[in-house]
């Protein structure tokens, strides 16, 4: 009874997992057949049917193949290492990357795959034999065949030496110090992301190929026991701030940016140069997120836009009274060439000599703005105040072309205003829009050599960019222009000034970053098809340049909201000078978060700006005439 008793327990008794000897691969190796296996570009890691083979073989030859007795894997003697490699090349495909085998990256990953089983190998056998021994394990020399009993005394011996106990107890100092233990098998990050992609897979029965968990998913998912608690306080902490920074997200009010991401913030601690936490192993800050931008010249934003503002105000009321009066004196004379008296206001025949009446007919407001401009254009000019279009107005004195140079893109040589050259380029007359804007671009570039940013910045021709509804040939040619510019000027940010249904808005494009930026002063998104035809630009050059599949970015701040219907021109105007000034080029959610409009003050600073932008490139000497004639 007692005998049988015992057999019972016995057999009912745990078994735990044996040594790994992968008999299987003799078959394999008989047959002559190479097992094939693919390895990640980036992280070196094995995928395809026999990635799990390779790597727990790979894993036995680490542990039958290098010594024991070596206190670190730098020190396993490199013949050692050479016959592990050569006996994996037995039984798998593994390519040579590099011919330099030093600098071969797959043969570097995975020796130090090889180093990392290794030294999980000796630390199992510590912990089983030294640690926590039991009376009915059986010896290593028993249990693995190539531990010989000569070999274990010696590991043994190394085991109770003062410095290995000294070299132990720091590591579970280390342990200790852990506050997110995760609770993955073997497998790790790479397995736990298979079982989650089958389980959204499961979920959405129509969706084949799902797109990858975000990692702080992963990450939560690595710290949860099979209850749904966490393994730590800190780390429940931690998953309801990702929680919370996932609503927030939803929202628009906290926007994820490259490595500032919503693990990072929620963890409150920036990632380091080794392996990024929530993913597979392989993955580096550099391969995963890209490379880091250079150093901004700004620590904080928000402080720096204040700092400009206060300095701006303080310098303003000293510099435009003297300003003032050289704009008003340069403006008289050009003004008094055209015809016109300084104290009498401009008579009918005068308008009707100088304004461009004959393509008056439907045009956008010449405010730069959103709303229509007046049926009776002469009307409109007697009675408007907006001194940009009255100067485009009255220097332009019916003639059709301006030769004016424009500097900020290469594409754009002359500031055009020939009805019979936009009408080719545009749908409808829209042309002093656009050259206001056009004029302010090379005004933004100007600022950004004098503030030594223009490194950062680059300036999109509006013209250029008013192509989504367009015939397809102009498409192609709009979105050919953008590849061109963001692979030939190689900026942080492109400012691209976009006209849609006679609404400006700012669009930035952030290339490092993979993100758009969407700046406009009514709070509208970007209507569906530019905002595709900007994405599909966008998309050519990430993936040329970086290799970056990943899905761009679209962030829509809330930015100064204009109180009017034709004021979004000088909004558009306002967010660039403000972001060339204080060389911005991130956390647009934080900087433009302001409903404010613009002042009467700002207003009249802009104004000032362009005219005297606009004055300092004027030639009233060139006969127009003949410039027409000529075009």
């Amino acid at each position: 009874m007692a005998d049988s008793t015992v057999t019972a327990s016995s057999s009912q008794k745990k078994r735990g997992r044996g040594a790994t000897m992968m008999r299987k691969l003799t078959k394999v190796h008989q047959s002559g057949q190479l097992l094939s296996v693919t390895f990640h570009p980036k992280t070196w890691n094995p995928t395809g049917a026999h990635a799990k083979t390779f790597k727990s073989y790979l894993s036995y030859l680490a542990r039958s193949s290098c010594s024991i007795l070596k206190d670190e894997w730098k020190d396993v003697d490199i013949n050692e290492k050479e016959k592990m490699l050569s006996d994996l090349e037995s039984y798998f495909v593994v390519p040579v990357i590099h011919k330099d085998p030093d600098k071969d990256p797959l043969r570097n990953a995975l020796l130090s795959y090889a180093g990392d089983r290794w030294r999980g190998f000796k630390t199992q056998l510590t912990r089983e034999y030294v640690s926590n021994p039991k009376e009915d394990r059986e010896p290593p020399y028993v249990r693995y065949s190539f531990i010989k009993e000569g070999i274990w005394k010696q590991f043994l011996a190394s085991r109770h030496t003062p410095e290995f106990k000294e070299k132990s107890q720091k590591g579970k100092e280390k342990v200790a110090n852990n506050v997110h233990p995760h609770r993955l098998s073997r497998g790790g990050y790479d397995l736990l992301m298979e079982t989650m992609m089958a389980e959204k897979r499961s979920r959405d029965s129509g969706d084949r190929t799902p797109s990858p968990p975000p990692r702080y998913e992963g990450w939560k998912r690595a710290r949860q026991k099979p209850d749904g608690s966490y393994t730590s306080t800190a780390t429940k902490v931690v998953a309801d701030k990702i929680d919370s920074l996932v609503e927030e997200t939803e929202k628009g009010s906290f926007v994820p940016m490259g490595r500032d991401d919503i693990l990072t913030a929620a963890l409150g601690t920036a990632e380091h140069g080794g392996q990024v936490r929530g993913v597979g192993r392989g993955a580096t800050i550099t391969n995963y997120f890209g490379r880091a931008l250079r150093s901004s010249p700004y620590t904080d934003v928000t402080e720096q836009l204040s700092q400009l503002e206060t300095k701006i105000r303080a310098e303003f009321e000293e510099k435009m009274a003297v300003e003032r009066q050289m704009m008003q004196k340069t403006m008289l004379d050009t003004l008094k060439s055209a015809g016109f008296s300084q104290n009498a206001s401009p008579t009918k025949q005068q308008v009707d000599n100088c304004s461009p009446i004959d393509i008056a007919g439907n045009f956008d407001s010449m405010k730069a703005s959103c709303s229509v401009a007046p049926a009776n254009m002469k009307e409109d000019l007697d009675n408007d105040t907006d001194s940009v279009q009255k100067l485009l107005c009255m220097i332009v004195k019916r003639k059709t072309y301006l030769p004016i140079q424009l500097e900020h893109d290469k594409f754009v040589t002359n500031f055009k205003m020939s009805p019979k050259y936009m009408k080719d380029l545009l749908v409808g007359d829209r042309w002093l829009d656009y050259s206001i804007l056009q004029l302010w671009c090379t005004y933004m570039h100007r600022l950004s050599l004098d503030t030594k940013n223009s490194d950062l910045f680059a300036f999109l021709d509006p013209c250029q960019l008013s192509f989504a509804s367009k015939p397809v040939s102009f498409q192609k040619a709009g979105k050919q222009y953008i590849q061109n510019q963001l692979r030939d000027l190689n900026k942080v940010c492109y400012l691209a000034p976009h006209l849609w249904d006679g609404h400006w808005q700012l669009i930035i494009m952030c290339p490092k970053d993979n993100v758009i930026v969407c700046l406009c002063s009514l709070h509208h998104k970007i209507p569906e098809a530019a905002k595709s035809l900007f994405t599909n630009a966008f998309k050519v050059h990430q993936l040329a340049t970086f290799g970056n599949r990943k899905k761009t970015s679209w962030i829509f701040p809330k930015t100064r909201v204009q109180p009017n219907g034709n004021d979004c021109g000088y909004y558009v105007m306002k967010n660039m000078i403000d972001i060339v000034s204080a060389s911005i080029t991130k956390n647009w959610m934080e900087v433009f978060n302001d409903p404010t409009a613009l002042t009467d003050e700002e207003l009249y600073d802009l104004r000032d700006r362009w005219a005297t932008c606009f004055l300092q490139l004027y030639n009233p000497e060139v006969d127009y005439d003949d410039a027409d004639e000529k075009d």
